[in-house]
């Protein structure tokens, strides 16, 4: 056999050598790491090593979640609530475990819970009034809901609109949104929702029914209950400012009133037929919409901004001194005038009385006069003002707090501190959730539970977890 010189140059091993290397200089650590152009089996060895090591960190930083996600994967048993089918639309992220609404219907409170690691997706859990027993529950596929005119819909992840029983949160009907539309308000018994083209569709709640289209485009401004008119504004190219009015019966256009666009409204107010429109110019008008007459128009300090209509009256605020004016809505004149230490808020005018709050105080003025009749210091943030029953709840948020005063002279009758778990400083220990018949329902965020206080005695009639179920 001859001497394959080919076949012994392949037997042999060959070591690499760096020929620029100096010879007296040592061997690096790191020329063994690479054999040719592939890795040593100890750099393989130790590669495979780190690789486990870091997943074995990630998986313990990561545990918690794996573990709240793997429960939320799994059925749970459906001894205690109904699990209702239904299917909605993700639009925003709602936050982590947050109870996003609540509403209260016959005798049903009524809470969308957002679900975890499901984006803008939650779930729907209603509650006794009377025991604080769940009666049922929905699936995770609710992207908004509301009550309207003692009426539940719900927008789903597969855009339907549904209406649905308070009492066992069966279908009552069914109907689907044109593809890129959103509910955007609800009035009168109706869900006025818009799409991408800024075409209105007017649903009544009742039924699902479509009631009109109104192509005009622009946004609600102002409506005028009493008159069942929606005013919408919508900007013209080339031609300024177009404030339309539309019947909410029928979506038919009653009024039309166009402005140049440097008196662009700032602000609109529409009750008992006329439109009252404070323009970027800080000229008010007031114009009939039967006659499209103009009844009076006056000047404004530029930082005035219209409040309410109310008792024959436009109340107006000042937002750099605080002030409230009082404007007769006939003929422009101003009737009274209330310095205010603070941004004043109308709450409520009831029986010749307006209800003021600001940051941190109540107060109640004669609205006949303007003089004051009560004042309340409450020391706290207010997020929130009701008044129910000859009562006036001052709620703060921030500080997990009820005021409960009396609507006459504004004493206090007692106050209540909402929650005492740990929760994070930035976040308050809960809110009122809803306030009804003598009971104040309380959202505790420390263990997303749902509580009832009875607001004679301040004592706790129940207390139910929203996070059992789903």
């Amino acid at each position: 056999m001859g001497y394959d010189e080919r076949k012994d140059t392949f037997d042999d091993e060959f070591e690499v050598v760096d020929l620029d290397e100096d010879a007296g200089e040592p061997r690096r650590w790191w020329r063994g790491l690479v054999q040719g152009e592939h890795l040593s089996r100890w750099s393989r060895l130790a590669l495979l090593g780190l690789s486990a090591l870091v997943l074995l960190v990630v998986g313990w930083l990561l545990w918690p979640n794996l573990v709240l996600l793997a429960q939320s994967a799994l059925p749970r048993p459906a001894a205690q609530t109904k699990v209702v089918g239904m299917d909605v639309t993700p639009v925003a992220d709602v936050g982590h475990g947050s109870v996003v609404a609540t509403f209260s219907l016959g005798d049903m409170v009524i809470a969308r819970i957002n679900v975890p690691f499901k984006g803008s997706e939650s779930r729907i859990v209603a509650v006794r009034r009377e025991s604080g027993n769940v009666a049922w529950e929905s699936q995770p596929t609710i992207m908004n809901m509301g009550v309207e005119d003692g009426k539940l819909w719900v927008q789903e992840n597969d855009h339907s609109l549904n209406g649905i029983s308070e009492r066992d949160g069966s279908l009552v009907w069914h109907t689907v949104l044109p593809q890129d539309a959103q509910p955007e308000a609800t009035i009168s018994g109706l869900l006025l929702a818009m799409d991408s083209s800024q075409r209105w569709s007017a649903y009544q709640v009742a039924d699902g029914s479509l009631q009109w289209h109104y192509n005009g485009g622009g946004v609600i401004q102002a409506v005028d209950r009493g008159q069942g008119v929606l005013y919408f504004e919508h900007v013209q190219s080339g031609k300024g400012l177009l404030l339309t009015g539309v019947r909410m019966s029928d979506g038919k256009v009653v009024w039309q009133s166009t402005r140049d666009v440097k008196e662009l409204p700032i602000h609109v107010v529409a009750a008992n037929g006329v439109v009252y429109s404070l323009g970027s110019d800080a000229v008010l008008t007031a114009v009939r919409v039967r006659d499209n007459r103009e009844l009076w128009r006056r000047s404004l300090p530029h930082t005035d901004l219209l409040e309410e209509v109310a008792d024959g009256k436009l109340y107006i605020v000042s937002s750099q001194d605080g002030t409230l004016t009082a404007i007769d809505t006939m003929t422009g004149a101003q009737q009274w005038r209330y310095d205010v230490d603070g941004t004043p808020v109308v709450v409520a005018v009831q029986s010749q009385v307006i209800y003021l709050k600001t940051d941190q105080s109540l107060m109640a003025l004669n609205s006949r006069t303007g003089n004051l009749q009560w004042h309340y210091e409450t020391h706290m943030t207010l997020s929130d003002v009701q008044i129910q029953d000859g009562r006036i709840y001052a709620i703060s948020d921030q500080q997990g707090s009820v005021m409960v005063l009396d609507i006459r002279d504004g004493s206090l009758q007692w106050q209540y501190m909402i929650g005492t778990g740990a929760v994070p400083s930035w976040q308050p220990q809960g809110y009122v959730a809803q306030i009804e018949q003598g009971v104040i329902y309380l959202v505790l965020n420390h263990n997303t539970s749902l509580s009832a206080l009875s607001v004679l005695d301040k004592e706790t009639l129940w207390q139910t977890s929203l996070t059992t179920t789903g």
